[in-house]
């Protein structure tokens, strides 16, 4: 269980950083 919320926390921090250098 541990690494399914870690490969979601992965996912979430993608998209945090793909927002900031698109800046979108």
């Amino acid at each position: 269980m541990a690494s399914f919320y870690y490969y979601l926390f992965l996912i979430y921090l993608d998209c945090c950083l793909f927002r900031k250098i698109g800046g979108l």
